[in-house]
């Protein structure tokens, strides 16, 4: 008798190279920061993050004869808008890291999953339940105990990074709202090319207004584009074809936890109550949320399951 369950179980595999993708992005703020940082590093740092990916990810697809065609057509022109918003928000990511410590800073993008999930509903006119605005409530409370480690002033570079933190947390949720809507007009390789493509063009014009890095910060600048760039997401995309909706909201906690470790062990910053409590409120956030999400997900695979 011919098996029409459509739900997929995970290979090791998968789950493996997942978790490898994870760790990998947990070093993002070593990137800027191995660099010696200084303000100046910032959209050179944004520009070859984008650019890198998106020119080797042309030449993959030239190659293989997958050309991409009509990149200045009018159907592409939302593409390149998110692009735009792209650069700004990967911009104000890096300021968080190169200002707030590093366990702080992954926690508040980290919550940025809770706020897209609560705001998909008002502009893709999704369903909206209670129970998603308690989880998202939760969320905003584990934010608040990470900022309680923080002096609330201008003055104070921790503060500052968490706000820079902040708005990179929220303009990525417009970012993957405005990808969901226009999820069809590109494959996932097309979507790094026009990610990189009009952000790299925009970056590009205002790097005749800071000074280049030096060669061994450019160094370290390319090494960061080409290993998150390019290797995490060949790995993500390698397994999200062998991996269940589930285990991907699990590993999604790998990534701020690396990064904690990072700022723990190579940069001596303290783990303090508050930001265990916080980052508590916000996986517990997340998780919920995500296991919600798999779990419509498989009721309506069951559903098209033929009876």
């Amino acid at each position: 008798m011919k098996d029409y369950f459509p739900i997929r179980t995970s290979s090791a595999f998968g789950v493996l190279e997942l978790v490898l993708a994870s760790l990998i992005r947990g070093f993002q703020g070593f990137f800027v920061r191995v660099t010696e940082w200084t303000p100046n590093h910032i959209i050179p740092l944004a520009f070859f993050r984008l650019s890198v990916p998106a020119a080797l990810i042309y030449v993959y697809l030239f190659l293989t004869g997958r050309r991409i065609r009509g990149i200045f057509t009018k159907e592409k022109l939302p593409l390149h808008l998110i692009s735009l918003l792209t650069a700004i928000r990967m911009s104000f990511f890096f300021l968080g890291y190169a200002y707030a410590d590093l366990s702080s800073a992954t926690l508040i993008f980290f919550a940025s999953g809770i706020f897209i999930t609560l705001l998909e509903p008002f502009f893709l006119k999704e369903k909206f339940s209670r129970q998603t605005l308690w989880l998202a409530l939760l969320g905003f409370v584990g934010i608040a105990f990470v900022f309680l480690d923080q002096t609330i002033s201008l003055k104070s570079a921790g503060f500052i990074g968490l706000v820079f933190m902040g708005i990179s947390c929220f303009l990525v949720i417009f970012e993957n709202i405005c990808k969901k809507s226009f999820i069809g007009r590109a494959s996932n390789f097309e979507w790094v090319f026009y990610q990189g493509f009009v952000s790299s063009l925009f970056l590009s014009v205002t790097l005749f207004f800071f000074p280049l890095p030096d060669a061994r910060a450019f160094l370290w600048i390319m090494a960061f584009a080409l290993i998150i760039g390019i290797g995490a997401f060949v790995l993500d995309m390698s397994a999200i074809r062998k991996v269940r909706i589930s285990d991907l909201s699990v590993v999604r906690y790998v990534e701020p936890i690396a990064t904690m470790c990072v700022g723990f062990f190579l940069y001596n910053e303290a783990i303090t109550m508050n930001k265990l409590i916080g980052a508590v409120l916000i996986f517990s956030s997340v998780y919920f949320v995500f296991k919600k999400q798999s779990i419509q997900r498989m009721e309506q695979e069951m559903s098209n399951v033929p009876r």
